[in-house]
């Protein structure tokens, strides 16, 4: 992301990483842009910042939103790209790091809380992921906006889909949307998967003692598989074009 996308002052790209060619220059899809037809002042100062957090991505210039969209984020390192027929300085650069999130997905019934508090949480927070459920949030206003952010802000989401709940499904449903790295639990005791997750791999566990030492066991590994869907990070700098 940054100034000049396309023919817009500020926008956000996606890289398409190929082998490097001559005859093939790196490719780029635009994402999302702003100020069409104009382009930032050269000489001054840009104070701008990029916050990466789950599948959402923004840009703010000055302290104003710019740019924003929802794509899947891969862990990767962080690279600066200037080009241009100008010198180009960029100054006070800083990363502030976030703790990635797993939103967890599941009723809120004494079994499943559980689970959550005595496997789920410990399991994620090994991996350096914040747990978080929608029952964990008091703030007022609307509960689907609420989820739906969450989602978006989650690096992971872990969803027991036992039983057949409406509310965990279309919760999973939009997880899958976003293409964010979805885990789904279950208990052996369900029947039978609904046809519409029946063809992700889910991890089955039993509801006991030794079940859920090897759904710890099992989600360590799910987790370790996902992995690189990534860290969160903020960066801050001034840009002067």
């Amino acid at each position: 992301m940054g100034f000049n996308v396309g023919r817009a002052a500020y926008g956000i790209l996606s890289f398409k990483q190929t082998t490097p060619s001559a005859q093939k220059p790196p490719e780029y899809t635009a994402l999302d842009s702003c100020n069409v037809g104009f382009y930032p002042t050269r000489g001054v100062w840009l104070k701008t910042l990029i916050s990466v957090l789950g599948s959402n991505v923004s840009m703010f210039v000055n302290g104003v939103k710019v740019s924003s969209t929802q794509t899947p984020i891969s862990r990767s390192q962080l690279s600066l790209l200037l080009a241009g027929p100008e010198p180009i300085e960029v100054k006070n650069l800083f990363i502030e790091e976030e703790t990635p999130r797993a939103f967890v997905v599941m009723q809120f019934t004494e079994s499943f809380n559980t689970l959550y508090e005595e496997v789920i949480k410990p399991v994620c927070s090994e991996f350096g992921y914040q747990a978080v459920r929608g029952d964990d949030s008091f703030k007022s206003g609307s509960i689907i906006n609420e989820i739906a952010q969450s989602i978006q802000d989650a690096s992971v989401v872990i969803a027991d889909i036992t039983p057949n709940n409406p509310n965990v499904y279309y919760e999973v449903g939009y997880a899958h949307a976003l293409n964010k790295p979805t885990i789904l639990l279950s208990d052996k005791m369900q029947d039978r998967l609904l046809f519409d997750v029946s063809g992700f791999r889910t991890l089955f566990y039993e509801d006991s003692i030794g079940g859920k030492r090897k759904v710890h066991e099992a989600l360590v590994k799910h987790l370790q598989s996902v992995r690189v869907s990534e860290e969160p990070l903020s960066s801050s700098a001034n840009f002067q074009t």
